[in-house]
């Protein structure tokens, strides 16, 4: 060059390829925009932060995270999951739906590993975060993490690796969708697991791009049967369903889902069907409604159903019920309140924390340790002789109050024990309305032999063919008139009660049939017995 006649001599800097920043800048917001495109309506692809500067005017990186849904030819997915004996226990504590029941639990040949297998519809996604610093897609790819529960750290190391192979082959250009692309439908083939899924435990030695999401196996198989139940639930409610009880078909968001046993019924007959059983007090009976199930209703959905009271009501049923099938259970005659009984059967001893009241629990009277229980016909005779004293018309009242109570629990006592049989299994006790002797209770639902008391539930008709004494039909009808309506009292006896009114000192003239125990009074006048 030459300058004033003078040749000058200047030589350029080398200076190595500069990154185009804002193209870069282009191509990221294009390629969200176009991934925004395609995953519309979704929920598998989040924009975590956008482009920009901060507040220091550095470049902040864009974190994507796209959840990868893979593609399948197979309705469900065979899983198989090695694990150690200790998983077992883990699994059968978690809360992911009846898990144990779920995963089915073998010995390896050598009995130091476990195999659980399952099927499972629906896969949980891959999880793919990336970040997109300024020298991509033109110097550099975006970085990534790859996360997924039930592929091992190997296999998704060998899945990093085959995200690089993809870059290498597209430089320069964006490769975002191209490894959504392929993870989506080569993924499953890649490792030959399209119809069966092979789970093993976790391994520290992998590319540093894997994460995690939990650190043991049963955790991730516990996470992948909470995905499949919900999805399943989702998919459940997008279509129409027929109720098991009223046979119409309603979506299905009108539909309850009974957990344990996967049954659906409608809203209305489900609520209907429970409120009925509370009305009635019938409530070990909100079972579900399908033929031949017993599931319970679980009380989550009792309350979502029944209002407050009734609710409340169930609550205390059910705890009564409870309480009642217990043998070292009883009820104060006080206060009604439940007592457990002294552990010393002999003593037959209980004492109420409520009241503080003493009682014996065979004749549920105030304690008399080392005396006999009074009779029910010795409790009327005491109340006889209380009655034949000189005592004001209030004092009488009461006494004759008493005098009915026991006649009545007479005549109950005497129905119970002739009328009705023990369940074999809850010991309540069951009155039999007809039809043939296979009797069914309805508070745990035991069938029995009405014939020899046994419990029939596992051989059902069959008992009636091993067994010549017990016959399937037997005319053996409850006569409903027997000691069910409590006999008039004669004027004999009416006349006794008006004389030791009147003359408390002819009680001495009392005695009593030594057959039927009516009491007679011997008269004065022809010294003759009146009965």
């Amino acid at each position: 060059m030459a300058v004033g006649g003078e040749v000058v001599s200047r030589t350029l800097p080398v200076t190595t390829p500069v990154t185009d920043w804002e193209g870069n800048r282009e191509e990221q917001e294009h390629e969200i925009l176009a991934l925004e495109s395609i995953y519309e309506g979704q929920n598998c692809f989040q924009v975590l932060s956008l482009a920009g500067e901060d507040e220091n005017g550095s470049q902040e990186n864009t974190c994507l995270q796209i959840a990868v849904f893979l593609q399948s030819k197979y309705e469900s997915h065979h899983i198989e999951a090695y694990m150690t004996p200790e998983d077992e226990d883990t699994i059968a504590d978690s809360d992911a739906g009846s898990a144990k029941k779920t995963l089915l639990l073998r010995r390896t040949v050598s009995g130091k590993r476990l195999i659980g297998t399952c099927d499972i519809r629906y896969l949980t996604p891959l999880t793919l975060r990336i970040s997109l610093h300024p020298e991509y897609p033109s110097a550099a790819p975006p970085t990534f993490t790859l996360s997924c529960l039930w592929l091992s750290g190997q296999q998704l190391s060998s899945l990093c690796q085959q995200l690089d192979k993809l870059w290498q082959e597209s430089l320069g250009m964006p490769v975002i969708f191209t490894w959504v692309d392929w993870l989506e439908n080569n993924t499953l083939s890649f490792f030959g697991m399209e119809d069966v899924l092979i789970m093993m435990s976790p391994v520290e030695e992998v590319d540093p791009r894997v994460v995690f999401e939990y650190d043991d196996l049963n955790q991730s198989i516990i996470g992948m049967m909470r995905y499949n139940r919900r999805q399943q639930l989702i998919e459940f409610r997008k279509n129409n369903q027929e109720c098991c009880v009223c046979f119409d078909e309603k979506p299905g968001s009108c539909f309850y889902i009974l957990p344990e046993c996967q049954h659906h019924v409608c809203q209305e007959c489900l609520t209907l069907y429970c409120q009925v059983h509370v009305k009635e007090g019938t409530v070990h009976e909100i079972i579900c409604p399908n033929s031949g199930c017993d599931t319970p209703v679980p009380p989550c959905m009792l309350k979502e159903m029944l209002d407050s009271e009734e609710f409340m009501r169930w609550e205390k049923l059910i705890l009564q019920k409870s309480l009642d099938r217990m043998a070292d259970i009883v009820y104060c005659p006080r206060c009604d309140s439940p007592v457990i009984k002294e552990e010393e059967e002999d003593l037959q001893l209980a004492h109420c924390t409520t009241c503080f009241y003493t009682f014996c629990t065979e004749c549920m009277e105030s304690s008399h340790q080392g005396r006999k229980c009074l009779s029910l016909i010795e409790k009327l005779d005491k109340l006889d002789s209380k009655t034949a004293n000189k005592m004001g018309e209030e004092t009488f009242l009461r006494i004759q109050r008493q005098k009915e109570m026991i006649e009545n629990e007479q005549k109950s006592s005497s129905f119970i024990r002739t009328k009705t049989r023990p369940c074999p299994k809850c010991r309540s006790k069951i009155q039999k309305n007809g039809g043939c002797n296979k009797v069914t209770c309805s508070q745990c639902l035991c069938a029995l032999c009405w014939a020899c008391g046994k419990d029939i539930t596992k051989v059902s008709y069959g008992h009636f063919n091993d067994s010549p004494k017990c016959a399937e039909w037997m005319v053996d009808e409850p006569d409903e008139n027997l000691l069910l309506v409590v006999p008039q009292r004669n004027e004999a006896e009416l006349q006794i009660d008006a004389t030791l009114y009147v003359n408390p000192d002819a009680k001495k003239n009392l005695i009593r049939c030594p057959g039927c125990k009516q009491r007679n009074m011997k008269t004065l006048d022809d010294m003759t017995i009146t009965s």
